[in-house]
């Protein structure tokens, strides 16, 4: 068995073709097509209120006629920093259908960070809401020369008047005052686009053209726009159908996946290019709402990471949901532990689909087949991509399957470069057996069935006495003792032995393991590790914290958690 006999493919769905079609239109002519086919259809439900793709169509066009109004040039930037709202939809599509390029910016970004991206990216428009516009935006635009207009938009307008009135009234949400910039450097969003055509402006767009510069971490750590075109995203649009295979024109997706993240954006897009209705999520972190939502709308798809399924499955009132709708739930963004999965595989049957992905990859690599779905795996590698696992030293030859090593990807999902990174693209964009590939920085193993399982990334790799330690396999194993919420394995320096490691935990307690004896805990946590995994793995330091730090999609930040923890050999000692 070997890469290069692509194991995987008895366990596509049937009908799958080697040589499945990507047509070569851009995002804009998949968007239109639906558009055209479905106008009565809902496109997005946002807080009881509904936008059907005729609606959505033309505020698109006036967006559009609006960015050519102001003077915006085919390929110019815009940038969207906006939660999950009907407005960064309209001004995406508008955006694209005036030619342009967009980069979202996470709202969650600080001053400095926007900063940093908007420079590097050399945005024309920026679109905001007014929160960030008071606390952030206000006092940056006079620092970014490239930035000609600010639009700014408060979250519930695109909802009737009298929702907002109501809004206001009862305080549901922050309405800050919006100051005006010089020069009339700012305006608000729907004014933006009065006595703009709701026609279509007939921009050609080339498949080829780049859609979207979405800043990630990457695979280096250093923020980084991934160049992605309309060709990337409409290819990892329709490797991922014929896995899920959504009826055109009939699902109802709801996905807690922000839109300024690589997997939101794909969850949105898919949407849009398969007639599907999204329901907007603006808050992940009220669960009460999204249970209601779901309760309301009954989606047929659920997008989520598996901290939130997990969090959701604590409460009564989810679990007491209808499910009789859902064809699948999907998750993405980190391991989903053993325990936590079997208990929603209990609840909606065996509907539950992991997948592993990454921004340069638009960002879809592999999904679970829907008839044999393996808990624990990423499963298996979408159609028209090609993996190979490759030795963690040079990257040169392939290690033997079942083996760890260096996940390599190619497929055209696959980005074009960092934008303006060379240096740091020359080091992901690698040649291969002759070919380009992309060097993910994971750490992985193909099963004989062809089945990835993705082992960590390769900066947290452990060197323990020369024995290599994944922390999520440790993490994996911690997280099935009932004292443990939340953990993170990191490697600090082992002062005895210059060039290795030790093995340290820290824990974010549960609930009712917080008032325990700290020292008793750590006995009972040393016992368990000391039964469940091998000596080298076991942790030569333990500690308590209150509470572990979470990124923006709500997974453990080992970079914070490095930061904060990684050179604290004394306290938290065993």
């Amino acid at each position: 068995m070997s890469y290069h006999t692509h194991p995987w493919k008895k366990y596509y769905p049937p009908g799958i073709p080697d040589n499945l079609r990507i047509p070569d239109i851009s995002l804009i002519d998949g968007f239109n097509r639906i558009a055209e086919l479905y106008p009565n259809q809902p496109a997005l439900h946002f807080l009881g209120s509904t936008l059907s793709y005729r609606q959505l169509l033309q505020l698109s066009h006036q967006f559009a006629h609006a960015l050519i109004r102001e003077g915006v040039q085919q390929g110019d930037l815009i940038g969207i920093n906006l939660p999950n709202l009907p407005q960064f939809l309209i001004a995406l599509l508008g955006a694209f259908k005036a030619g342009c390029r967009v980069s979202p910016i996470s709202p969650l970004a600080s001053v400095s960070e926007m900063k940093e991206q908007i420079l590097n990216c050399r945005a024309k428009i920026l679109v905001t809401y007014d929160t960030n516009y008071k606390e952030k935006v206000f006092q940056l635009a006079p620092k970014l020369p490239s930035i000609k207009k600010v639009i700014v938009t408060r979250p519930l307008d695109s909802l009737p008047s009298i929702k907002q009135l109501l809004a206001r009234l009862f305080r549901k949400l922050p309405f800050p005052e919006i100051s005006p910039l010089p020069k009339g450097k700012m305006v608000l969003f729907f004014p933006f686009m009065e006595g703009c055509s709701s026609e279509d402006p007939l921009v050609h767009i080339d498949p080829r053209n780049t859609a979207v510069l979405q800043y990630t971490g990457g695979t280096t750590g250093v923020p980084k726009g991934v160049v992605l075109s309309h060709h990337n995203l409409v290819a990892n649009i329709h490797q991922s159908l014929p896995m899920l295979a959504p009826e055109e024109g009939k699902e109802v997706g709801l996905s807690v996946f922000p839109f300024f993240h690589s997997a939101g954006l794909i969850c949105a897009l898919t949407a849009l290019l398969t007639g599907g209705c999204q329901v907007l999520i603006p808050n992940p972190r009220d669960l009460d709402h999204v249970i209601r939502e779901i309760k309301k709308y009954q989606p047929t798809l659920l997008f989520a990471i598996p901290l939130f399924y997990e969090k959701m499955l604590d409460k009564e009132s989810f679990r007491a949901l209808d499910f009789s709708r859902l064809k699948f739930a999907l998750s993405g963004g980190t391991a989903f532990p053993s325990l936590s999965i079997k208990r929603l595989q209990e609840l909606i049957g065996n509907r539950v689909l992991e997948g592993y992905g990454m921004t340069e990859a638009g960002p879809a690599i592999t999904c679970s087949p829907p008839d044999f779905p393996i808990p624990g795996s990423a499963g298996i590698p979408l159609p028209l991509t090609d993996i190979r696992i490759v030795d963690l030293q040079q990257g040169k030859s392939e290690v033997p399957v079942g083996e760890a090593g260096e996940l390599i990807v190619r497929g055209p999902q696959v980005m074009r470069k960092y934008w303006n990174h060379p240096q740091e693209t020359q080091k992901v964009l690698r040649i291969y057996e002759g070919k380009t590939w992309l060097f993910t920085g994971d750490i992985a193993k193909m099963t004989s069935e062809g089945y990835i399982i993705i082992c960590d990334r390769l900066k947290d790799m452990i060197n323990v006495n020369g024995f290599k330690v994944f922390p999520r396999d440790v993490e994996n194993q911690l997280l099935s003792h009932p004292a443990i919420q939340h953990c993170a394995i990191i490697g600090v320096s082992d002062p005895q032995q210059p060039g290795s490691e030790k093995v340290k935990l820290v824990v974010e307690l549960a609930k009712d393991y917080s008032d325990r004896d700290p020292s008793l805990l750590k006995e009972m946590l040393l016992q368990y590790c000391q039964e469940q995994m091998a000596p080298y793995k076991k942790p030569g330091f333990i500690e308590f914290v209150e509470a572990l730090p979470l990124t923006p999609l709500g997974k453990v930040d080992k970079r914070l958690i490095h930061f904060f923890y990684g050179e604290d050999l004394k306290e938290g000692a065993c």
